[in-house]
This record gives C-alpha cells, sequence and structure tokens, in this order.
C-alpha cells in the first residue's frame, strides 16, 4: 500500500465559514491549475504547424536553452503552489497549453520537483495550435483509477479544432475524486460567440455521466475557461453559483467567483485583470462536515516573483516573451489554486 504523505494541519482554533473547529486535526490537499503559456519543445513537428515558431529557427528563435529555462522557471513555480498550508505540495496539477507529453515529462523530471515522481495524463487533441491539456499528480497522495477524454464538437461548427477536455479520476485521502481538465475556446473573433456555452455543456455532460454511477460524485472542474465566473457559459449554462449555500445536489459551485469580485485577476488584457482560470466543484465537496473531503478556500498564486517589475505591463503576469523578445518569464497566467480538507481520525 503507497503510504501517503498528509499534511496534519495541527490547529488549536480554526475558524472556517464562521464556525470555530477548536482541537481539530486535518488533513489539506492543494489541487491546482496552471495555464502555462505555450510550453513547446525545440523539434519541429511536421503534423503540428502550430509549433513552427517555437524552433531555434523559428520567429521565437526556440533554442533548447530557452526552452529549459521555461522548464525551470514552470518547476519553480509548481514547488512553491501550497506550500504555505501543504508542505507536500499539490495532490494535482492540471495544466494547459503544453505541446505534447514529451514537454510535461521533461516538465516533472525537472530537478526542483522530480523527488514528487508526479505521474503523467495526456492525451493528443486536435487543436489548430497544436496545444493540448494535461494533469500531473503525486502518487502519494492520489492513486489514479481512470482516464478519458471528451473531444469537442460545435453542432453548428463541424471542423471547428479546439482541445478536448481531459477527465481524470482517482483516491484521495480514500475518497473517489473526479477531475475534469479544460482549456475552452478562446475570444478570438469576439467575446459573443457561443463556442465557450458549448464547452460548458460538454462540462455538465461529463458530470452527468459520473453522476449515473454516483449521485454524490466529487468533481472538480478547472481550466482557463477564457470566460469570467458571471460570464453566460459558467454563469448559466453550468449555472455555477457565487455563494456555497444556492448550491443544489449535483449543482456547480464557483471558487473563483468571490475573488473576481474583489477585483483579483489570473491575467490581465489592456490594464483589465480577468479570472479566466477557474476552478469550479461539485455540491458534494462543499459543507463543514469534514469527516470527509471538503472545500476549504481558493487562491489566485499571484506572488511577487511572477510579476513583470517594470515597464507598459508592470504588475501583469511575467511572460515568456514580449513580441518575439525573450523575458525569461514564466506564463501570462498566474496559477490558481483551491484546498480540500478532510477530518484525521485520533
Amino acid at each position: 500500500m503507497i503510504k501517503r504523505k498528509i499534511l496534519l494541519v495541527f490547529l488549536s482554533v480554526l475558524l472556517i465559514g464562521g464556525v470555530t473547529q477548536a482541537q481539530k486535526q486535518y488533513g489539506a490537499y492543494c489541487i491546482a491549475f496552471y495555464n502555462v503559456e505555450n510550453l513547446f519543445d525545440t523539434v519541429d513537428d511536421p503534423d503540428n504547424p502550430g509549433d513552427d515558431e517555437y524552433t531555434p529557427s523559428g520567429s521565437y528563435a526556440w533554442t533548447p536553452e530557452k526552452y529549459q529555462k521555461k522548464l525551470d522557471n514552470i518547476a519553480y513555480v509548481i514547488n512553491k503552489l501550497g506550500k504555505e498550508v501543504t508542505p507536500a505540495g499539490p495532490a494535482i496539477v492540471g495544466l494547459a497549453e503544453v505541446e505534447n507529453r514529451v514537454v510535461i515529462e521533461d516538465l516533472v523530471k525537472n530537478k526542483q520537483i522530480a523527488d514528487k515522481n508526479y505521474q503523467v495524463v495526456h492525451y493528443d487533441s486536435p487543436d489548430w495550435r497544436g496545444i493540448d491539456v494535461g494533469l500531473i499528480y503525486n502518487p502519494s497522495l492520489f492513486q489514479m483509477t481512470h482516464s478519458a477524454v471528451h473531444v469537442y464538437h460545435h453542432p453548428d461548427k463541424p471542423n471547428m479544432k479546439t482541445r478536448d477536455q481531459l477527465v481524470v479520476s482517482g483516491i484521495l485521502a480514500g475518497e473517489p475524486v473526479h477531475v475534469i481538465v479544460a482549456h475552452w475556446p478562446s475570444r478570438y473573433g469576439g467575446k459573443g460567440s457561443d463556442n465557450r456555452e458549448v464547452a460548458a455543456g460538454i462540462a455538465n455532460e461529463i458530470a452527468d455521466s459520473l453522476y449515473q454511477i454516483d449521485p454524490a460524485a466529487k468533481v472538480i472542474l478547472m481550466g482557463d475557461l477564457n470566460d469570467d465566473p458571471a460570464d453566460r457559459s459558467t454563469r448559466v449554462i453550468m449555472n455555477a453559483k457565487r455563494d456555497e449555500k444556492e448550491v443544489k445536489p449535483q449543482g456547480w459551485f464557483n471558487t473563483m467567483w468571490k475573488l473576481h469580485d474583489q477585483g483579483i485577476g489570473s491575467l490581465a488584457y489592456q490594464d483589465k485583470w480577468n479570472l479566466f482560470d477557474q476552478i469550479i466543484v461539485s455540491h458534494a465537496l462543499l459543507g463543514k462536515d469534514y469527516s470527509t473531503l471538503k472545500f476549504w478556500k481558493a487562491e489566485v498564486f499571484n506572488r511577487d516573483f511572477l510579476l513583470q517589475k517594470e515597464g507598459k505591463k508592470k504588475g501583469y503576469p511575467l511572460r515568456t516573451f514580449s513580441g518575439t523578445t525573450f523575458l525569461n518569464g514564466y506564463s501570462d497566467h498566474f496559477p490558481t489554486l483551491i484546498y480540500l480538507l478532510k477530518e484525521i481520525n485520533r
């Protein structure tokens, strides 16, 4: 049996949702999502025209040295995620904008996180830019039982090529948990497109299929949704609520909505902050009965080292390139994360 590295949160007083819990002991689990912004290798894949710019002869002069710096930077961020609460680091990290399985495998081998023995889940998708979603998990915290992808299909745009939605099921803290990793269609062509509403409908269908097996399934949707929490795709199509008390069984709670209301974002564009990198959880993860896994709190991981320090985009996420100028940054998105808690029996 795999020995689980569980952080025991020793708290004499734990204030959660206004309820004081005295002399309790909890296991805390970090679940994170990170759009790593164009993590391409340097090899020209003839079947992927989207990678042409990310080669040594391409417009970004994407050399092995720059690729290694990118890997080092992303691994550094992952190594920091959740550490204030969970020294073991994130149990699960969903990824967006990865070219292929190779780049994820190179990432998890990086010396900064290699000791976690992160395992990789990845499927190639038909996206026209040649980017996919993926997931890594710490096998001492999460044991995968199944994975699959759900292909994007727009009824009126049969030739549209975008990212699949990845579903990974497994055991966390002794309980079944299902994670959907998504990178919904962009706003190219205008915000008013219904492309993301179709993607939201697919997410609902995935959840419904899980509820047919287990009506109280614990489901986490994470991803770059290219919409904010109040936009129609999540607010209407998914009916993801701002307040936990409004969520009905098999409904959704948007853990990022209140952060967005506070002006907190995960990316900036034309001096406006958006919170596209959302984590949305099912009803079964809500409540104050911590004898089972429950949502505790959400966070945009916007630490100072991730910020651009000068220039027109001062305060924005420090990205890899400005135009074609190499900045040796991280990503144009901040990671987002949630914590789940479960009481430890003594």
